[in-house]
């Protein structure tokens, strides 16, 4: 992780994969990194992909549902800054 612009970081599945919002693609996306265990450094992030994020939108404050099944996130999207929730098949 450790590069410069990650911000508001939110760890789980036990300190071993972390949600956070990044300016290192423009405005403010939303980045997911794994690592092997809580001591090990995290591998590369990459941006979560559409719909969660949108070109020239600013997406921020990810939170997991304790399942691990919904994101819930605030974004720009509709000019003014709002919650969102997006949903996966399978945590």
């Amino acid at each position: 992780m450790g590069k410069r612009g990650a911000l508001i970081p939110f760890l789980f599945d036990d300190g071993k994969q972390v949600l956070f919002r990044s300016s290192r693609q423009g405005g403010g996306d939303l980045f997911w990194a794994r690592r092997a265990s809580a001591e090990a450094a995290f591998e590369e992030a990459a941006p979560l992909e559409e719909p969660v994020n949108l070109p020239e939108e600013r997406d921020t404050d990810p939170h997991l549902s304790p399942d691990g099944s919904a994101l819930f996130f605030a974004s720009t999207r509709t000019s003014v800054a709002d919650i969102y929730e997006a949903h996966r098949a399978a945590p």
